[in-house]
Order: C-alpha cells, then structure tokens, then sequence
C-alpha cells in the first residue's frame, strides 16, 4: 500500500467496529420497519466526520501521507480527513441519489450511503456499490426461491408483481421490496474494508518487495504495518 489510511492498528480496529456496529443496527431496524431512521443517519455522519478529522490529524503528526495535502503536521492532515469526509459524503449521496430518482431505493437508503461515503471516501464507495448490489442480488434470489418453496409460485409472483406508475421514470413501481439495501451495504462495507486494510488491520503479512525493488529495513516494514 502507497499510503497508509489509518495511523494506527487499534484506531482502525476502532473506526471498522464503530461503523460496522451502526451499519448492523440500521440494517437490523430497516429489516423489521422498512425505514432508516434519522438518529440513525445523522450519528453515521457525524462520526464519520470525526473519525476522519482525527485520522488525518494523526497522519499528519506522524508525517505519513494522507488523501490530498502533503504531510505537514496535524492540523493540515485534520483539514484533509475533513476534506475526504465531504468528498466521500457528496460521493454517497450522487450515487444513490440517482438510484432514488430512478426509484431503485428509498430516501433512507440515500441518507444511509451518504453518511457511508463521509466515512470511506468517493474511492470505496464505489466498491462498496458493486459489492452492495452484488450481495443484493444473491439474497433476492435466495428469497424468491423459499418463499416460492414455503408459498407457492402464484402467491409469490401476486405478492411481488408490478404495476404501472404514473410519475416514474421508469414506468414501473414495485409493490413490495424483495430485500432492503441497508444489509447488502452492511455486508459489502465489511468485506471491502476487511480486504482492502488486511494488512494495516494485521489480518494478513505485507506482500514480499518484487524482485529489483530496493530492499526495506525490518523497522521500515514494521512502521508502515503499523500506520
């Protein structure tokens, strides 16, 4: 890895149980009451905010790189976490503010994935997306198939079908949602930060250098481990 995103293994232990202990309760009461409320959305963002404030402050006192700005110290490296925070933040929100207009989620999903982007950034937003609607896929299938199992085709196709809308830009208006966005989010949020920061998490060793690449100290492969 380049640069390092956390400077520390505890911290990013920290930042990956806070984020993944909301995200868990959201999609927990979006699942019983098919909403996200707003004591939900608002508290995701603004520890999103912070958690990153903190984060740059303390790469830029360990002179380590940070998203935007050079190194230099704790107070430019906090205004570059607040920056990532906001790029992250407009990030979420573009993208499923799309998906709403076509009406593909819900204001709540919207919310949801906006205060996410606050925390991850505009980069891994977008593989939390690609993972989210690939989880999404799979568990709308395996739904189909035991309510099919445990209902019968009919009911299942009556309880799920469609019908015309008059004010989509789709045309087409479902009447039940097969799945909520906020547990595929969840589990996609999970595995693309537990993959991409195996090694700063100490879940994996750093990769051995290529063949022709300068050799690195033992101290300088332990301090990069550890920012």
């Amino acid at each position: 890895m380049d640069r390092p995103f956390f400077p520390d293994v505890f911290f990013g232990w920290a930042f990956f149980g806070v984020l993944a202990a909301i995200l868990v309760v959201a999609a927990i009461v979006d699942l019983r009451r098919m909403v996200i409320p707003k004591w939900l959305t608002l508290p995701l963002l603004g520890l999103g905010v912070v958690f990153n404030i903190v984060r740059g402050a303390w790469l830029g006192a360990l002179e380590q790189p940070v998203w935007a700005f050079s190194p230099d110290g704790p107070v430019l490296g906090a205004l570059d976490g607040l920056l990532f925070a906001l790029v992250g933040f407009l990030a979420g929100f573009a993208i499923f503010f799309v998906m709403w207009i076509l009406q593909l989620c819900r204001g709540g999903d919207v919310k949801l994935f906006a205060a996410l982007g606050a925390w991850i950034g505009s980069y891994y937003c977008l593989w939390v997306l690609a993972g989210s609607l690939l989880v999404f896929i799979v568990l709308s299938l395996l739904r189909v198939f035991y309510l099919v199992l445990t209902q019968g085709y009919k009911e299942t196709q009556k309880a799920y079908s469609v019908k015309r809308g008059k004010k989509s830009p789709t045309g087409m208006v479902p009447r039940h949602r097969l799945m909520t966005y906020s547990l595929p989010v969840a589990v996609a949020t999970a595995a693309v930060l537990l993959w991409f920061f195996r090694v700063e998490l100490h879940l994996a060793d750093p990769a051995p250098p290529r063949a022709g690449a300068p050799r690195q100290s033992a101290h300088t492969v332990e301090r990069a481990t550890h920012a």
